[in-house]
């Protein structure tokens, strides 16, 4: 691919200088780049990008895209382009130069406080149930059928989110049930994804430290239902926890058709005859007039959430009542998630 073709796709250029190059692939670290990739400097809350130029041209990289032109780039003696947001440009660039993977896929993304795991976790073995081969992205790494790659944030950043989704669709997996964080939908790491489906679970004071207000952090999550949906021609479909209190928030914001989920309040998909033991959860779903048993091999109130969310998520794409129970039961737990000790002791630990 031409640098001139990849810049093309970005649409917060400012200016290019020095003519055009083949280019190999995408970095931001200076650490990562390969010869003949495009290094994109970026100011960031701890470290500035442009410091690492240098770095990367040492280490044969072909092309800049920078938010700054400095002296570095003038003397550098390849092609670079100014940009207003680098992280925009990059996820532009990274979507483009993998050619939009995620329009080849069926791409759910689970944001909220807490959940996010476990969620993406039971969306994946519904879907499986159904026959479909899947993936998924989040904290515990990237999983693409029994492999799993490591990955240095619950959201990648654009350029190895991208690659992984476009590995992802090379391997036929068909679903991929992603973790979506209020810092990468801020940091736009998510920028060029196309999602069918958003679920969300809940939220909390937290992350106050990087959002500053409360405010700022709903806004962050409320992006995945508001803005992300009008950049493309998917139909999409929002999954509500009707139980938290800023489920409207989330309903008015939604592009795309509502489906929400609850225990207690008035909701399209609830629960009922909930019991808990120590080991496994029972309950009913009820949906659209009919009850279905479901049984969890993990335990906890909460997991009731979880599961009703993954079974919205089945629902609205039409899997069967087999598919989903089936499904839900075969998860065993998530590692790092309400796990049971056993060393012989003679109380429980989790």
């Amino acid at each position: 691919m031409r640098f001139s073709e990849l810049l093309q796709a970005i649409t917060c250029l400012q200016e290019v200088y020095g003519g055009d190059t083949d280019v190999t692939g995408i970095c931001y670290d200076s650490r990562e780049v390969i010869p003949g990739g495009v290094f994109v400097a970026m100011r960031g809350a701890t470290h500035d990008g442009h410091r690492f130029i240098s770095d990367a041209l040492s280490a044969g990289a072909s092309a800049v895209v920078a938010e700054v032109r400095d002296e570095v780039l003038t003397r550098a003696g390849v092609p670079y382009a100014i940009v207003t947001n680098g992280r925009r440009a990059m996820g532009e660039m990274s979507a483009f130069f993998y050619g939009y993977p995620s329009r080849r896929l069926t791409l759910v993304g689970v944001t909220g406080t807490s959940g996010k795991t476990t969620v993406t976790h039971l969306i994946s073995s519904i879907f499986t149930a159904a026959g479909k081969k899947t993936g998924i992205i989040g904290t515990l790494g990237a999983r693409i059928g029994d492999k799993l790659i490591d990955i240095k944030h619950t959201t990648p950043e654009s350029v190895d989110l991208q690659r992984i989704l476009r590995a992802m669709a090379d391997q036929g997996v068909e679903v991929v049930a992603m973790e979506v964080s209020s810092h990468g939908l801020v940091q736009g790491r998510i920028l060029g994804c196309e999602f069918d489906c958003g679920v969300f679970m809940n939220i909390a004071r937290d992350h106050l430290d990087y959002h500053k207000t409360p405010e700022a952090y709903l806004d962050a999550k409320l992006m995945l239902f508001r803005d992300y949906p009008t950049a493309s021609k998917k139909q999409f479909v929002g999954v509500i926890n009707a139980d938290d209190p800023s489920a409207s928030a989330f309903i008015h914001a939604t592009k795309g058709k509502v489906i929400t989920f609850g225990v207690k309040s008035t909701a399209d998909i609830a629960a009922s005859n909930v019991s808990v033991t120590d080991r496994s959860v029972v309950f009913e779903v009820l949906y659209d007039g009919r009850s279905t048993q479901v049984e969890l091999a993990m335990s906890g109130h909460f997991n009731v959430y979880n599961a009703l969310a993954a079974s919205a998520v089945g629902i609205a794409f039409g899997l069967s009542q087999d598919a989903i129970v089936s499904g839900l039961k075969a998860v065993q737990g998530v590692p790092g998630r309400f796990e049971f000790v056993n060393c012989g002791q003679d109380f429980g630990v989790v």
